[in-house]
Order: structure tokens, then C-alpha cells, then sequence
């Protein structure tokens, strides 16, 4: 029974992490003393998603974007530490942002190896300050730094860790480099982890195409309030504030974690978007600049984690048809929820009028807005069908109904924000509709007084991405509507409900939800 025992526990040691971690590798903490590595709910959660990738696909292509101190380099060396000392003839490749941090890597690395038992320990043929050569099995351990771009260019690499991706130098030559030395063969991981600095540069660019499902990488959010340590004790005068009371129910905080907070943003000398960068809530909200977005992020995530109905709401539908390079958008909205957004890659105008007939005759809205820049052919053909009745061409250029604003796009963009700023607001839990809602700057002012919306060219050419979902659901708001409540419009409700698939936010804050592409 003992033998089979010792089997089954060098079977456990050879295949699971967490496992040999647990049971083989020391850590220094935060306050100094060095103990088994036991993981943090950050780094279960980014071991969860790692194997959840390599069990689909049999490798691993990660984006991690985390706040500080977060263990997620801990886990990673470690993860890699254990396949290079498990499988023989592999390599890793560790490359940090600066010499400071290349040095603290490997410590890390170097700490599993010393204190390592005996008979999990590989000999090493090498061991100093940038590499652990394990000569009997044919591996090897190298921590590099991204200052020269020619690192790991001259030979094959099964496991690549980027740490601080966001802070890199020389990041063409990386590209070219390093990261072509991984074979695109099964088993091999790469891991690019990295808090944010800023909407810019190689980690930014490559996150936006992962976000948007071009790219065969995953992105692995880890939010700041899972560290058990980011709490402060409350001073006996703490009062809560409107906005951080909306941060508690949003993000189901505490007062101690709110309190941290605010006492973590007083360091920044009370810049709140250098909190948010260093110590994100969310996606978007990693990558906010000094800079405003004319939608609070915590009103998105709101919005996306309430699950309000409002069935007795006529059904407003907003369409933004595809330009060169761009989406075309269908929204729904019914009052204060917005139950499904469409986003479509290709589309030509008649296979649009015919889905948009097809969602009149089942759901019967109370209005179809169309933007008139390219839908033309959709406005006339729905007309020629005889809904002339409810569909309406909106110019986003035209006179708005209120003077305060320069045109129509600036009344349905602060109709827009106005109504996601409301409590009971409801919007499919999506990352690509957040980073849409979050691309666009604040509200500017003309010479004479009037509100203004920057140009959409000139958002897409910050953002790398035209915000078509905003748009389509900002034309939901281009006429008042009435909300009724006759006898006819309940017999309505009979009708099939639009149903809105969710994700569960407090599981997964990186949630893959994808738009349906199917009425």
C-alpha cells in the first residue's frame, strides 16, 4: 500500500504545479520570512485559466494585465521552474523589463533550486547570476532583460515568460527576436504579464487584438481586491462617499478595501487614474490615462452586472452600418435595458434591410434609427417594405432638438451618458462593449457654448478601433420616446422575448462573452 502511495505522490509531483509548489518551493513574502509557496487567489485563478487554455489547444498564449505586487511573476516562474525540471530538453526564457527586476527573477528561480528536497532537484551544470543549466536532463533556466532586443534570438525556446511587457524597450526587435524562438507546436506557453502604462505601445496593441478575438491569445484580467493584504483598518471618522459606495456594490468591496484605497490614491497625490492604472478594477480601466472618458467605468460595470427588466418598455432598435475597416452594429434597447447588441464583420445593405425586417416583424419596435452616412440602400429598401412609419435616417451631423448641443452625435452620445448613469441601468456583461464605451474622450466645448463629441476619426486613431457599438447604441436615443402603456402594447409582450446571454462577472473578470451574429 506504501508503494502504491509513493507512486501516486511522484506521479502528483511530476504533473501537477501546484502541487509540487506546495510541496517542493519556498517563497520570500512581503514581510521577509520565507515559507512554502502556497497560492493567492490571483495566482489559482491564473493557474485555472492557463490550464483551462492548454487543455482546448494544447499550448498557452496568455495576456496577463494585473495590479502591483500581485504574485503573478511568482507563480509563472514557478509553473515554469517545475516543467523545466520535470521534462527533459526544454528551455525557458524569462525576459523582465529592467536590470533590477531581471536580478529579483532570478532570485526567485534560484530560491526553488537551493531549497528544493534532494531528490526533486535536478543537478546544474551552471548556476549564476542569468542562468541554471540542469546538465543531466538537458534543460535550462535564463532570465534576460528587454533592454537589448537581441536576447534569445539563437535558439529554441519551449516556455517564455514576459514580465512588465508594458514598460519594454526594443519591443520590435523582441517581436522579431525572442518570441519567434517558441515553435508554434504543442506544449509550448508563452505568458506576456505586465501591469498597464497607458493606451500605447506593443502590449496595449496586442491586448486590443486578443479583446477583439484576432488573435489566438487569451486575456487573463486580475483585479486588484483579491489581495487579502489591500485593506486598511477604519479610522473612527470614516464616512463613505457617493462614488466609493458605488465602488463597494459594484465590485461587492469592503470598507476596509475602499478605505486602502483612498488612502493608496492620496500617494498618488490624488490622482485616481494613476490608481486605476497601477491597481485596475477592470480591462479598460487598466489602460485610463490622465486624460477623462465621457463614460465613468464604474457606470459601465454596473450596467453590466444588473440584471434589471424593463418589459414594458417600448423597443427602440439603433443601426450603424459598416464603413471600410469597420463593424455594423444592431442595438436593442427597452427602456433601461439594453438586452442584445449585434455586431456583424460583413454585411452589404440588403442582407441588412432583410435582418432588420425580419427583427421588425418579430419583435415590433417602436422605432428603427439608422444612421444615414452608409445606409442609404438599408432606409430605402425597409421603406419600400412598408416601415416607413418607424424607421428614421439619422445624420449625426444634423441640428439637434436641444441647442446646447453642436449636433445630433453630441445630444445621443450625453443622452447616452446620462442614461448609464442611472442605478438601474442594464447592458450585456461584454469586454468588447466596455472598451468601446471606454474609448471615448469626455465632452469638449466650442468657442460659442456648445457640447461636442471629439471626431470619430481622430478616437479611432487613438484607440487603433472605430467605437460602432457606441454609436449604434447612442442611436437609440435619437428621438423621444414615449413609454406606453395600453392594452395593445401588453399584448405585444406575447411576442419572443429578447433574451441577453451573460457572463458571471464575480467568477471571471475576463469574461469572452461573444456578440451573437444570429437573430
Amino acid at each position: 500500500m506504501a508503494a502504491i502511495d509513493l507512486e501516486k505522490y511522484h506521479h502528483k509531483l511530476q504533473d501537477d504545479t501546484l502541487f509540487f509548489s506546495k510541496h517542493c518551493l519556498y517563497i520570500k513574502t512581503k514581510e521577509g520570512t520565507i515559507v512554502p509557496f502556497e497560492v493567492n487567489k490571483a495566482q489559482a485563478y491564473l493557474h485555472e485559466q492557463l490550464e483551462k487554455q492548454l487543455h482546448e489547444t494544447g499550448k498557452i498564449r496568455a495576456f496577463v494585465i494585473k495590479g502591483r505586487q500581485q504574485g503573478c511573476s511568482t507563480y509563472i516562474s514557478a509553473r515554469f521552474y517545475h516543467k523545466a525540471t520535470r521534462i527533459g530538453g526544454k528551455a525557458v526564457y524569462i525576459l523582465a523589463h529592467d536590470l533590477d527586476t531581471t536580478n529579483k527573477l532570478f532570485d526567485i528561480a534560484k530560491r526553488y533550486h537551493d531549497r528544493c528536497p534532494a531528490p526533486a532537484r535536478p543537478a546544474t551544470k551552471a548556476s549564476n547570476r542569468k542562468e541554471l543549466k540542469f546538465n543531466e536532463i538537458e534543460s535550462n533556466y535564463y532570465v534576460g532583460t528587454a533592454g537589448s532586443g537581441a536576447g534569445g534570438r539563437g535558439g529554441t525556446v519551449q516556455y517564455f515568460h514576459g514580465s512588465e511587457v508594458a514598460f519594454w524597450n526594443n519591443t520590435d526587435e523582441i517581436q522579431t527576436g525572442v518570441m519567434q524562438s517558441v515553435p508554434d507546436l504543442p506544449g509550448t506557453e508563452i505568458v506576456l504579464e505586465s501591469t498597464a502604462n497607458g493606451p500605447k505601445g506593443m502590449f496595449y496593441n496586442l491586448i486590443q487584438q486578443a479583446l477583439k478575438g484576432k488573435s489566438e491569445y487569451i486575456v487573463v484580467f486580475i483585479p486588484w481586491f483579491w489581495q487579502d493584504e489591500y485593506k486598511k483598518e477604519l479610522p473612527d471618522d470614516f464616512q463613505i462617499t457617493e462614488d466609493e459606495q458605488d465602488l463597494k456594490d459594484t465590485y461587492d468591496l469592503t470598507d476596509e478595501q475602499i478605505y486602502w484605497r483612498r488612502m493608496k490614491i492620496e500617494e498618488f497625490e490624488g490622482r485616481e487614474w494613476k490608481f486605476k492604472q497601477e491597481y485596475p478594477n477592470n480591462v479598460q480601466e487598466a489602460f485610463q490615462t490622465s486624460g477623462t472618458s465621457l463614460f465613468s467605468g464604474e457606470k459601465i460595470m454596473r450596467a453590466r452586472t444588473c440584471d434589471y427588466k424593463d418589459k414594458q418598455a417600448p423597443l427602440v432598435i439603433g443601426v450603424d452600418p459598416a464603413r471600410e475597416g469597420d463593424r455594423t452594429v444592431i442595438c436593442f434597447r427597452r427602456g433601461r435595458e439594453m438586452p442584445v447588441i449585434y455586431t456583424y464583420e460583413k454585411m452589404d445593405e440588403m442582407l441588412l434591410a432583410g435582418k432588420l425586417a425580419k427583427a421588425i416583424e418579430t419583435y415590433d419596435p417602436h422605432m428603427v434609427n439608422i444612421d444615414v452616412g452608409l445606409g442609404y440602400g438599408t432606409i430605402d429598401r425597409l421603406r419600400e417594405l412598408g416601415y416607413s412609419s418607424i424607421v428614421n435616417d439619422v445624420h449625426f451631423g444634423s441640428k439637434p432638438i436641444d441647442e446646447t448641443y453642436l449636433n445630433k452625435r453630441a445630444e445621443m452620445y450625453l443622452s447616452l451618458k446620462k442614461w448609464l448613469d442611472e442605478p438601474s441601468v442594464n447592458i450585456p456583461n461584454d469586454e468588447k462593449i466596455h472598451q468601446d464605451l471606454a474609448a471615448i474622450p469626455d465632452f469638449i466645448e466650442t468657442s460659442s457654448g456648445k457640447i461636442q463629441i471629439i471626431d470619430k476619426k481622430k478616437i479611432k486613431e487613438e484607440s487603433g478601433f472605430s467605437p460602432d457599438i457606441v454609436d449604434a447604441m447612442a442611436l437609440t436615443f435619437a428621438f423621444p420616446v414615449r413609454r406606453k402603456n395600453s392594452q395593445k402594447y401588453k399584448q405585444k409582450q406575447t411576442q419572443p422575448e429578447l433574451k441577453s446571454r451573460r457572463t458571471n462577472l464575480k467568477t471571471s473578470n475576463n469574461s469572452q462573452f461573444r456578440l451573437n451574429k444570429n437573430f
